[in-house]
């Protein structure tokens, strides 16, 4: 009872995470890269690593995916747990680390508008990395904010500060950012404290000596990421911008709001600057979430980056940055307390608890099912589509995982049952599938991934196309009868 006392407002925060966060856990379709994840987890741990190397994420995610679906299975119940307990441990941070450096009321406030995120609650229902990225974030600030306000680790307390840095990075290559970020707040802010500073230096060489097996594969991303460019595009001017945050305030009034909460802190500041004095941590947490924020955007116009779930280990300061500035603009603890509560309010009541993920794969699924017979041909473009497909349609072909082949026994088990992947169509392609009496062609945003493929074109030219089709958001599904 003393214990749950003590920390009564923490397991409150965690407790009230995981009510809102598990109610709708299993409500949409494993889909976007969710199946890829949950696919190359299955492997065994050399091999995550042989192949995760082609990719743009580092393996940790998918090695403690990896046991923890030899415990619980690929559910999508079992799969999404995992990154919806991270998002609510990071709460738990979260609030320590606004206690930490502020106080209990700044840090209830953040944690309430980070609760009722829709953007934190729509990553803590996707099997991929980000909320392991933002909670080995929290972990790493909240030691390093202990080694700056207190001069000191000691060494547990070091050693995990070695320990989850060099995690971070083996989590995703932005983990390097939160290094960035660490160093810049040293330099700007303790560059004469030695004692911090020969800390911070040793701790960081040594994350540094763990991840040098990874170094290489870095390298090479970076450069096939700037030679090749990226699969987003860049920046569209200050509409992006606006878009990013109004991701991170669930509704377009809210996000309104905030960025006039901001200007009026920002204007405030400015025509009182000579007298006004702020809180040295006050400018680091300016200085955790301006710093990213800009710079990706500005270099995005050469390799596009700038993207909300990039940017996950940035929303906690920019959640304090709220609840800063409405204690900068209100002094009275009255206004402060109502115009608090007015955005808690707003961002309980605009969150989305089952956020749409925009993907109606069962429906095509479905649909591929009830109109697939023996003489029936699936034609699916691309072929990396191959795990989200599969996942749904067959889950017995989902789990045979041939260790020396990615997606060699996968791929052959599709093609036994007459569906097949492709980038292209050719002529060895048309006569295959002349010897169906039909042909279903799936469309997976196949000009995004491949454009110009003709696919679609090819087929229209050779076969006689039926009125029997599907069609969303995303997924195109047109029949033809051979000719």
């Amino acid at each position: 009872m003393e214990f749950i006392k003590k920390h009564f407002i923490v397991l409150a925060l965690f407790l009230l995470n995981i009510i809102i966060k598990v109610m709708y856990l299993s409500f949409q379709p494993i889909s976007h890269d969710e199946p890829f994840t949950v696919y190359h987890a299955q492997f065994d741990f050399y091999n995550i690593i042989h192949y995760l190397k082609n990719y743009n994420n580092p393996p940790l995610f998918e090695l403690i995916l990896h046991f923890w679906i030899k415990c619980f299975g690929i559910s999508p119940f079992s799969v999404r747990f995992l990154p919806m307990l991270f998002s609510s441990l990071s709460v738990v941070l979260f609030y320590k680390i606004g206690v930490l450096i502020f106080d209990k009321r700044i840090a209830l406030i953040s944690s309430l508008l980070f609760t009722f995120s829709t953007f934190q609650i729509f990553y803590a229902h996707d099997c991929r990395v980000y909320t392991l990225f933002l909670f080995l974030t929290l972990c790493s600030f909240n030691l390093f904010f202990k080694l700056l306000k207190n001069n000191s680790l000691n060494n547990w307390r070091f050693i995990a500060f070695i320990f989850v840095n060099s995690l971070i990075v083996y989590a995703h290559y932005f983990g390097f950012i939160v290094w960035f970020l660490q160093i810049g707040i040293v330099l700007f802010f303790y560059r004469t404290n030695k004692v911090i500073l020969k800390s911070f230096i040793l701790a960081l060489f040594v994350s540094l000596v763990f991840y040098v097996p990874q170094l290489l594969i870095v390298f090479q991303r970076f450069l096939d990421s700037s030679k090749n460019g990226t699969w987003l595009n860049e920046p569209n001017g200050i509409e992006s911008i606006y878009n990013m945050l109004w991701s991170f305030c669930n509704v377009p009034v809210v996000t309104v709001l905030v960025i006039i909460l901001f200007s009026l802190a920002l204007g405030k500041y400015f025509k009182n600057i000579k007298s006004i004095k702020i809180n040295i941590y006050t400018w680091q947490i300016i200085f955790w979430f301006v710093v990213p924020f800009i710079l990706m955007f500005i270099i995005s116009f050469k390799i596009p980056m700038f993207l909300d779930r990039y940017l996950i280990f940035i929303t906690p300061a920019f959640y304090f940055l709220i609840s800063l500035s409405i204690r900068f603009l209100f002094k009275s603890k009255i206004y402060f307390n109502l115009v608090s509560l007015i955005l808690i309010i707003s961002f309980a009541f605009t969150t989305s608890y089952n956020p749409s993920k925009k993907r109606q794969i069962i429906e095509s699924v479905n649909f591929i099912k009830n109109n697939k017979t023996d003489s029936t041909i699936i034609i699916v473009c691309p072929f990396d589509f191959i795990t989200t497909l599969s996942y749904s349609y067959n889950q017995t072909f989902f789990k045979q995982i041939k260790q020396d082949n990615e997606y060699l026994d996968l791929d052959n088990n599709l093609k036994r049952d007459n569906i097949l992947f492709i980038n292209k169509i050719d002529s060895n392609i048309i006569n295959k599938i002349k010897t169906f009496k039909k042909v279903i062609y799936f469309d997976a945003a196949a000009d995004f991934a491949f454009p110009d493929n003709k696919i679609k074109e090819t087929l229209d030219s050779n076969f006689y196309k039926l009125d029997n089709s599907y069609s969303d958001n995303l997924f195109k599904i047109f029949s033809y009868k051979i000719k």
